[in-house]
């Protein structure tokens, strides 16, 4: 019955290791079922034509009611290079079954599933890397006005694990808004990554998605949701004493507490640009431009640098395999390897 949810119905005989063959939406045979939420499912397809798999997104109809609006968003967003700017790759729409579809390309695994999977935390390293690559995708976006309201990190994606570790790209624009007709009321933050001016009734900009990219950066490293309890003030405090207490090299500590600070700026009028945060010293390591310490060489490597130091904003990041040690989960939070 095609007015039910997808089920296993065949198995595809071109490939030896069994996949499972459903139903075909349009050109597409579906492999898997990637997620499921209220409003649809995300499907893992392939396209026999081209052997090509993707992410296909498939609404339900009581869904739909913001499709126009996300659809609008994600043709914009195709204008950019998904590749330099870290934007998820938007392919194609089509209707099945009165269900909006909408393909994408086939990523890994969002970030929380990556620690999870490695059971280790990101290093500061890595936290850099990372960070720098969604101040792209904001810098981009913001170029064409969109503000993606909706950062944490089940919307950032690595692209392949195994042979690309830190290369994330930025997903899920269904609640994105153009920056000139954000007003009050208009977002929809996940309370755990919410700005204070959402709360507080104050006008919205597109400073709302630094501060969720502070909070993110903090879960990386700390593995848990910064604001969920005290003040914001008492918990960065705490990041403060934690970082900094943790790592020898206070430079290092100090440029990404600073980056912080400036991320999760309370008013939102001084909070970071993501051109400003991308001349960081965290993010640029100007503060270690002398330094040739081997710890050094391997922050350089993973952000892609060699020589003197000049970064290149549409840098395309060629991303060693690594073998940083840091904390397993659940584990005593001890410092981690830079």
């Amino acid at each position: 019955d095609p007015n039910k949810d997808i089920k296993y119905c065949a198995v595809y005989p071109k490939f030896g290791f069994g996949v499972k063959l459903p139903y075909h939406l349009q050109d597409y045979c579906v492999l898997d079922m990637l997620s499921e939420g209220v409003f649809g499912q995300v499907l893992h397809c392939l396209k026999p034509t081209s052997a090509e798999t993707v992410a296909v997104k498939v609404l339900k109809k009581e869904g739909q009611y913001s499709l126009k609006r996300e659809l609008a968003m994600l043709h914009r967003v195709q204008q950019l290079d998904p590749e330099k700017c870290h934007v998820v790759k938007f392919i194609d729409t089509f209707v099945w079954n009165d269900n909006t579809c909408m393909v994408f390309e086939m990523l890994d695994c969002s970030l929380i599933d990556f620690c999870k999977r490695r059971k280790k935390r990101p290093n500061l390293s890595e936290i850099r890397v990372i960070a720098q690559q969604l101040l792209m995708a904001f810098e981009a976006l913001g170029e064409l006005g969109i503000v993606h309201t909706d950062l944490k990190p089940d919307n950032v994606m690595l692209v392949n694990c195994k042979n690309q570790p830190l290369k994330v790209k930025l997903i899920d624009f269904g609640v994105a808004h153009l920056k000139s007709e954000m007003k009050l009321g208009s977002s929809h933050q996940n309370i755990y990554y919410q700005a204070p001016e959402v709360s507080l009734g104050l006008p919205l900009t597109e400073a709302l998605d630094m501060w969720s990219l502070g909070v993110v950066l903090v879960v990386l490293y700390l593995y848990q949701r910064p604001f969920s309890g005290s003040s914001p003030y008492n918990k960065l405090r705490t990041i403060s004493c934690v970082v900094g207490g943790y790592y020898k090299d206070t430079l290092m500590a100090m440029g990404f507490l600073n980056l912080l600070r400036k991320l999760l700026h309370v008013d939102f009028s001084k909070r970071i640009t993501p051109s400003e945060a991308l001349q960081h010293e965290f993010i640029t390591l100007e503060y270690f431009e002398e330094n040739q310490d081997e710890y050094v060489k391997q922050a350089r490597d993973l952000m892609g640098l060699s020589g003197p130091l000049q970064i290149p904003l549409a840098m395309q990041f060629q991303l060693p395999q690594m073998n940083a040690v840091a904390v397993p989960l659940g584990k005593t939070l001890n410092p981690p390897c830079l």
